[in-house]
């Protein structure tokens, strides 16, 4: 399945009219870094932590690299990586550097005043993020240099996301993300999700998707949040009282 993603999204590359792929890598879900791999293979790429207080992180940071789909031995490349993992794709005319320090500007984001690191190009997070986070000014950010994002969700399927792909302007600068507190606790939920999945089972034979049952459970999470449920045991409860009702209903 991760191969044929792969080519799906290269056909759609070449489509478009673009020979080349950016993959944002995070390596933080990595046993060791693959800058000696990309060195190897001569990709271009960039750490988007470059500018950034973080940037001395380089061996565990999100990296974006540039495959030319041309080149067979990048492409084996990055169909093994692919299975190690889970890849955030973007389709951009963009030159290589401008969106390479786009996107770091991206992951540079302000929440009360206090600086942080947006991990949008967790592919857990990134859906999520134009459905229930950002707001339409906010996700320009991210929709700006793309003509479109493509990643696999839970299940392994191809998803992606239509960007606006208009033209970079020089010297063009994104403007800087602050989320407000209520975004913050929207993007904890995520965490939320996977720590409760770890200790608890969906009601038996209300779920064969794995990608349904996350988005259930965060759907949930949010709720809570919504309904001043604060308490983590108090949250679970109420999302496992959803999920019940979610197979009572099948």
């Amino acid at each position: 399945m991760t191969n044929q993603w792969i080519e799906e999204v290269a056909g759609a590359c070449r489509t478009a009219g673009i020979d080349y792929l950016d993959v944002i890598i995070d390596q933080a879900g990595l046993d060791r870094s693959v800058i000696p791999a990309l060195t190897v293979l001569a990709l271009e790429w960039q750490s988007l932590y470059q500018g950034l207080p973080e940037e001395f992180i380089v061996d565990a940071a999100p990296l974006i690299t540039r495959v030319n789909l041309d080149d067979e031995q990048q492409m084996q490349w990055l169909q093994a990586l692919s299975q190690q993992v889970p890849l955030l794709g973007i389709c951009s005319s963009w030159g290589f550097s401008a969106l390479s320090a786009w996107l770091a500007q991206c992951t540079d984001i302000l929440q009360e005043g206090r600086g942080g690191i947006f991990r949008f190009y967790d592919t857990r997070i990134f859906p999520l993020l134009f459905t229930h986070v950002l707001s339409e000014e906010q996700q320009q950010c991210l929709l700006r240099p793309a003509l479109f994002w493509a990643w696999q969700d839970k299940d392994g399927l191809p998803r992606g996301m239509e960007g606006v792909g208009m033209p970079a302007l020089r010297g063009e600068i994104s403007r800087k993300i602050e989320l407000s507190d209520r975004q913050l606790e929207y993007l904890c939920c995520v965490s939320d999700v996977i720590i409760m999945l770890a200790h608890h089972a969906p009601p038996a034979g209300a779920y064969t998707s794995r990608q349904a049952l996350f988005y259930d459970c965060y759907q949930g999470m949010v709720e809570a949040t919504n309904n001043g449920i604060i308490l983590d045991d108090a949250r679970e409860e109420w999302v496992m009282n959803q999920l019940l009702g979610v197979a009572r209903s099948s």
